[in-house]
């Protein structure tokens, strides 16, 4: 008899589950139709295969301004993009403005069969390092409203989900994957037109942003217009990442299905073949650069210079690293290079000295492995958001381990170790380097400048009030520096520092 219950309590929650799930897809198909509608129905959303829209747009720099909070360094555009949905194909002309360029930045890139080329002068080569472009073209190829809408509406597993209040108006909402990514669409209640798309994706291949992990997208969606034959786009479109603001653009003209050269996104073979290989080695690049003694003779002090540059200080009692940028993989690397050079040493712990996002690539896989790390105390809401940070799409070590992060916030002198390689940890407390720490070895009369002091091809340094911020700073310490490196400088005479100071204040005609 109980079974006889159980079997039909079995059925009637299953079947009751299921009538529920099929409710609920069939309200989440009514919210996209209806936002289709009022986009100006799916014949004409259909019908759109290509579209050219001018915009003036500002980014912001979240990876490398002076506080991680903001206010941010921004870069200002003025774009022209053609995009083929049909091909997943993006042109976009920019001219582009920001800090340290006087003069307006003009490239074209193309983005086809997921390889991203950069064009300017005549000269066509794969997107650089530090850019996002094949990922950016593909979130604004998909996530467009005029595209999220058909797909939510072909999506297998859309659900509605509760409705939620933004701006103080009532939103309907529905969830559903695209990509293996999990997405959300919002609808205003009132106008059915969508409001917000959101979802969830990591960026391995993505120097800035793979540190974050799994990365939180929003999409606001405003200033709707009515264009010719019926289809109405919001003009303005606001974009986040994880809740701090990323990229916002007002659309100036927008032209459906407009006339587009047969070559407009003709990739060079030779950029394709240059851009697939960095593509393939990106989640781990850039590679360890090349050792080289800070001392000569002397196998004790090592730097790896390269793309990032970090640093082995070999103590009586073990040893000291000196940063983890880039990624997990450099990082790993790094850590197998110190084993294979001093085996049996000790790590005895790790200084990171900058904000910059790609200064700290590989700190998760630090602190995975249980090695204490030195940080400047202003980086704390930082460094402790990273350490938290959700890594399920593509687990990293931290992720799988039990491990709490050992962190030492550095607010005042701390000196490390002793011995002719002993060493002194100082807060630079600068403008610009408000949030690095610099290291200085009183022995050697040696210093750590993190990356404030950037050498230029020509002998000089870039922007000289880093200079000056340096220089402040060991005067005020009262450190008695011969040489200095850095995270982007080799071993360098501290004179050519003081001497370039010198001369961009004369030319200046500042006090010295």
């Amino acid at each position: 008899m109980k079974k006889l219950i159980f079997s039909a309590f079995a059925a009637l929650f299953y079947s009751t589950s299921a009538f529920a799930d099929a409710s609920s897809a069939g309200l989440a198909k009514t919210y996209v139709q209806h936002a289709i509608d009022a986009m100006g129905g799916i014949d004409l959303l259909k019908s759109v295969k290509t579209l050219r829209i001018e915009y003036r747009g500002h980014s912001y720099m979240l990876d490398e301004s002076e506080r991680s909070d903001g206010p941010w360094i921004v870069t200002y555009e003025n774009d022209i993009e053609l995009r083929d949905y049909e091909h997943s194909a993006l042109q976009r002309e920019k001219e582009h403005s920001s800090l340290g360029s006087p003069e307006v930045d003009k490239s074209t890139v193309t983005v086809a069969d997921g390889v991203a080329q950069s064009s300017s002068g005549g000269h066509k080569a794969p997107s650089p390092l530090f850019s996002d472009d094949s990922e950016e073209a593909f979130e604004s190829l998909t996530f467009a409203p005029e595209r999220i809408v058909l797909l939510a509406l072909g999506a297998a597993d859309l659900t509605a989900q509760p409705d939620s209040v933004l701006h103080g108006e009532p939103y309907h909402v529905v969830s559903f994957s695209h990509a293996h990514l999990p997405v959300r669409l919002y609808f205003n209640a009132y106008s059915a037109l969508p409001g917000v798309v959101e979802w969830t994706s990591s960026y391995p291949n993505s120097m800035f942003w793979r540190v974050w992990g799994d990365v939180q997208n929003r999409c606001e969606f405003t200033v709707y217009s009515l264009l010719p034959g019926g289809l109405r786009l919001p003009f303005q479109r606001d974009h986040s990442r994880n809740g701090q603001p990323f990229h916002s653009l007002t659309i100036s003209k927008a032209v459906v299905n407009p006339q587009i050269p047969a070559d407009a996104f003709e990739i060079s073979r030779e950029a394709a073949a240059a851009f697939r290989k960095r593509r393939a080695d990106m989640p781990d690049g850039p590679p360890l650069g090349k050792p080289a003694s800070l001392v000569d003779g002397d196998d004790s002090l090592v730097q790896f210079v390269g793309t990032f540059n970090c640093a082995i200080i070999k103590q009586a009692d073990g040893l000291m690293l000196i940063e983890a940028p880039t990624s997990a993989q450099h990082t790993k690397t790094f850590l197998v290079e110190a084993g294979n050079r001093y085996p049996g040493s000790q790590i005895k712990a790790l200084i990171t000295t900058s904000d910059a996002w790609a200064h700290f690539g590989g700190l998760r896989e630090i602190a995975a492995r249980g090695i204490p790390i030195y940080a400047t105390d202003l980086n704390k809401p930082l460094l402790e958001r990273l350490v938290r940070a959700p890594f399920t799409q593509h687990p990293d070590s931290l992720e799988k381990s039990t491990m709490r992060p050992e962190f030492h916030w550095v607010s005042e002198k701390t000196a490390l170790g002793s011995g002719p390689n002993r060493l002194e940890v100082f807060p630079i407390r600068n403008a610009s380097g408000e949030r690095m720490l610099m290291v200085y070895f009183p022995e050697r009369k040696l210093l750590y400048t993190s990356d404030l002091i950037q050498p230029l091809g020509d002998g000089t340094f870039f922007w000289p009030d880093y200079a000056r911020e340096l220089v402040d700073a060991v005067n005020r310490e009262n450190l008695s520096v011969e040489r200095f490196f850095g995270m982007h400088a080799k071993v360098t005479p501290y004179s050519a520092l003081t001497e370039f100071l010198a001369k961009s204040l004369a030319l200046s005609g500042a006090p010295d």
